[in-house]
């Protein structure tokens, strides 16, 4: 059996490729609302190493749903069930979908009163609000075995990473062990949050949270690496 150092000097001379995994790279799930839920998973194919130092971007915007009222053309105000924040980590606060089309155009943010007010509204139409929100959730980004070994890669309070200005203050992770971010084929990337509103990645038609955004740093072997499950599996016994 190959040791830990000949597989982590393996390991660093396999030819790879950076890249970052994005949303569309994850298998992507809702919450339970007050519950801790994994809500993006992405299974390796061949082995991943997440990279330290580098920047990542995880902001998971609130979900709400909403009917208007049976007037059409008339301007509604939307009560949000939480706090609503000029968030620096994305270019849009807020993204609505009345009936499955766009109309984020139409609507007027007040962060103070934590509403929108959406002009030229259909009636009874169906509203799917994302809105970027300061509540506390609990996020993790993990590692995880098929045979459910895990291992935490970081832990943050979401809503203090939407308020974080990223491009001044960047999100990064640190390990304290050189295969910290090492993920052999078929372990999987996860992202889990514990939030008192709702995440969810789909509404009416073509509604979709385009002010989500997930971007995972990785540099991804080209080729199998047979040790690196076995000596990954026993540096989490050790950790």
């Amino acid at each position: 059996m190959a040791d830990a150092e000949s597989v982590f000097q393996a390991m660093q001379q396999m030819p790879g490729k950076n890249r970052p995994l994005t949303q569309s790279d994850f298998d992507l799930s809702a919450n339970e609302t007050g519950n801790r839920s994994r809500v993006a998973t992405r299974k390796a194919i061949r082995p991943v190493v997440v990279r330290e130092n580098a920047r990542y971007d995880v902001n998971i915007p609130a979900y709400q749903s909403y009917t208007t009222d049976g007037a059409a053309g008339d301007t509604e105000t939307i009560n949000l069930d939480h706090n609503v924040i000029d968030a620096d980590g994305v270019s849009e606060d807020v993204v609505v979908f009345e009936g499955g089309a766009d109309a984020t155009a139409d609507v007027t943010v007040d962060y103070a009163a934590n509403t929108v007010d959406l002009a030229n509204t259909d009636a009874d139409a169906s509203v799917d609000i994302w809105y970027m929100t300061d509540a506390q959730a609990r996020l993790e980004i993990r590692k995880t075995a098929p045979s459910n070994y895990y291992a935490d890669l970081d832990e943050r309070d979401a809503g203090m990473v939407n308020l974080r200005d990223q491009s001044r203050d960047p999100l990064t992770f640190e390990f304290s062990d050189p295969f910290g971010g090492a993920i052999p084929t078929d372990w999987r990337l996860e992202i889990y949050i514990d939030a008192p509103y709702p995440v969810k990645w789909s509404g009416t038609g073509d509604a979709k949270p385009r002010n989500a955004l997930i971007s995972v740093p990785i540099h991804r072997k080209n080729n199998e690496l047979d040790p690196l499950e076995t000596v990954v599996k026993n540096r989490l016994d050790m950790v």
